[in-house]
Parts: C-alpha cells; sequence; structure tokens
C-alpha cells in the first residue's frame, strides 16, 4: 500500500480562492467572482489595491460578474472615497459588471457615493442584500465566446 499524503487544497481548488487582507476573492461560477470583505476590518487604499491586482491574476479565467459582499461591520478609510481605485488597472478588462450588497444602510450609501464620483466603465449596482447583488449579477448577458 503507497503512503501518499493527502494534499488540503489541490492546486485546481487553490488558484480558485485567494485570501487577503481585506478579502477573500474566490470564483463560485464559470463567470462570478465573490469578493466577500472580512468582518471587523478597515478598508483602505492600499488593500483595495491588493485586491484588485488579485482579482487581476484571476484574469485569463474571466472576464466576470463580480459580486462584492460589504460585512455589517465593516469600517472605510476616508480617504478610499477620494480615489478611483479602477483606473489603470489590469482588472478592467476582466470585469463584465460589479454588484455590491451592502448589508447595512451606511454601507449602501458609502458604496452608492463613491460609485457617482467615479462611474465604472461597466455596470454597476448597489443593494442591500447578497440576494438581489446576486440575482441581478446572473441576470446580466454575457458575452458570446469566441
Amino acid at each position: 500500500m503507497l503512503n501518499v499524503p493527502a494534499v488540503a487544497n489541490p492546486p485546481s481548488e487553490m488558484s480558485d480562492v485567494i485570501e487577503t487582507r481585506l478579502a477573500t476573492i474566490s470564483l463560485s461560477s464559470p463567470h462570478l467572482l465573490e469578493v466577500r470583505f472580512k468582518n471587523g476590518i478597515k478598508v483602505d487604499g492600499p488593500g483595495l489595491q491588493e485586491v484588485l491586482e488579485q482579482r487581476a491574476e484571476l484574469g485569463s479565467k474571466g472576464p466576470f460578474l463580480v459580486l462584492g459582499i460589504l460585512p455589517a461591520d465593516v469600517d472605510f478609510d476616508i480617504n478610499v472615497m477620494t480615489e478611483n481605485h479602477y483606473a489603470g488597472q489590469k482588472v478592467l478588462d476582466h470585469t463584465l459588471a460589479v454588484g455590491w450588497a451592502a448589508n447595512t444602510l451606511m454601507n449602501e450609501r458609502m458604496a452608492s457615493l463613491y460609485l457617482s464620483y467615479f462611474p465604472q466603465p461597466f455596470p454597476t449596482q448597489v443593494f442591500m442584500e447578497e440576494d438581489e447583488a446576486r440575482a441581478w449579477l446572473l441576470s446580466l448577458p454575457l458575452p458570446a465566446k469566441p
């Protein structure tokens, strides 16, 4: 009998889930990427940059509909509201749309205000509930395969 060590996360699974300081990024279906921000964190510019860079790393598997999920106890560095974090990012080429699940009125207002200051070149929408954001994303047409 061979003694083969068990692999906790096979390589194919590891490439579909990425942990960053602010969020867990996971590929939940071939065209849906979930960015689940962690409880109790403070969203800041460097952390958002890391999330966008890691999303770009998954780009070869895209393009993606992106579901951003904010927990109720998230906090924001006020400086994140003063910069278009998508500007010049490689992830733009791999993003079909972003639906935000705000989960609180304050998160909904912050996300909506940000998107009013920095409209994106892809559809965006902010919802209170994760199910609403997911349903909206899944209702959007996907590009035809070449």
